[in-house]
């Protein structure tokens, strides 16, 4: 379990003053007062706990996934997007157990090329968006997968990433 932040201590210090002056108990009885706002504090902490529990999603794993293996980061690039806009950005890959990472470097040209190509395509406002940044991060897994090949039958990249990602609208 996590301390509380210093909001929630403020936050609960308040309310338990609340509490207090709710009951109109008098000024002599500080240590009643302490005990009672130490339960309440720690019964807010234990419902904030037991909440966040019940609302995380677990996703099962599908048995079929190829397992992860290693996280490669590919070099920072400077582009220029569609709309005369600057973008710099920095991309890692998620590998597959199969995949060698010493054969995906070798490919890198490859990516820069793609990452170009893909980038080359958008604009400032769109990349603004969620949509568009997944969208573009589709595109180049794709074509990462297509630069790769497979390895024992899996897909070589899994997934990419973004690691670094400025834009400066022109």
């Amino acid at each position: 379990m996590t301390p509380p932040s210093p909001d929630e201590l403020l936050a609960q210090q308040a309310l338990a003053r609340q509490v207090e002056e709710a009951l109109g108990e008098p000024k002599k009885k500080g240590k009643a007062k302490l005990v009672l706002a130490g339960l309440l504090a720690v019964l807010l902490i234990g419902a904030g706990v037991f909440g966040a529990k019940t609302m995380m999603v677990h996703h099962p794993l599908n048995p079929k996934d190829p397992p992860a293996g290693a996280l490669v980061s590919l070099p920072q690039m400077t582009l220029n997007l569609a709309d005369g806009s600057d973008l710099q950005v920095q991309l890692a890959l998620r590998l597959s157990k199969p995949a060698n990472a010493k054969t995906i470097s070798t490919d890198q040209p490859l990516f820069a090329n793609a990452e170009i190509a893909v980038f080359g395509q958008q604009t400032y406002s769109v990349l603004l968006t969620a949509q568009g940044k997944a969208a573009v991060l589709a595109a180049l897994l794709s074509d990462f997968q297509s630069i790769t090949g497979p390895a024992d039958g899996v897909p070589q990249v899994l997934a990419v990433y973004y690691t670094d990602f400025v834009m400066q609208q022109a």
